[in-house]
């Protein structure tokens, strides 16, 4: 089995275990069960986070809105304080009000700038920790006349399709999936073949950014 999911209860977790399947966690880490002793592949999201704030203040955004999905996976929590990591690191106060929580939709993008427009004047750099709010975000900046990358710089996260064919072509964080699938059937096979189930694959595989035209 290839376990990709994000809500899986410990009752679940130790049927899985007692019934000696072989299987790989990809993505999604348990948020509630040790995972120490199972194969799984994630990707290090808080250096995405860190990338992406990183690249907004190396292009001299300063006042920098992170818009985060309110949910209980490990992986928005980690993007945030990537975030963080970059504000600190380049001596930039933090300021929670500028962590914006919704869901992820372009919806949420729209109406978080939409609902924000005298803020705007001193707003330069927008991280949106999924590409569909971050082509929201862009949408909306289009709609008031701001400029992007102009006045106001964007960099989205996970690297979907959409982001390539939007106008201007989202700037975004770039999750290893390919690999994960990659190296997680090869691990499985090897389990398959050779009845090995006693050593394990464990990796956290390092986003890339992918510089377009929002930043």
């Amino acid at each position: 089995m290839l376990i990709i999911h994000p809500e899986i209860c410990k009752e679940d977790w130790e049927y899985i275990r007692s019934t000696e399947v072989p299987f790989v966690v990809v993505h999604f880490k348990p948020r509630s069960y040790d995972y120490t002793w199972m194969n799984y592949l994630f990707t290090d999201h808080e250096y995405g986070g860190y990338l992406a704030t990183k690249s907004l203040i190396q292009e001299g955004a300063k006042n920098i809105l992170c818009l985060r999905e309110d949910s209980r996976e490990v992986q928005f929590e980690e993007r945030t304080a990537g975030y963080r990591r970059a504000l600190e690191e380049a001596g930039i106060a933090f300021r929670p009000e500028y962590i914006l929580g919704g869901d992820c939709s372009f919806e949420f993008g729209f109406e978080s700038v939409m609902q924000r427009r005298e803020e705007l004047a001193r707003i330069d750099g927008i991280f949106a920790e999924a590409d569909l709010v971050a082509l929201g975000v862009i949408a909306a900046l289009k709609e008031l006349g701001i400029a992007v990358p102009g006045q106001v710089k964007v960099v989205g996260y996970d690297d979907t399709e959409l982001g390539k064919y939007f106008r201007p072509k989202l700037t975004t964080i770039h999750q290893p999936r390919e690999e994960h699938a990659r190296l997680a059937c090869q691990r499985l096979i090897e389990m398959l073949e050779s009845g090995d189930a006693a050593s394990v694959l464990q990796k956290v595989l390092r986003p890339l950014m992918m510089h377009r035209e929002t930043c």
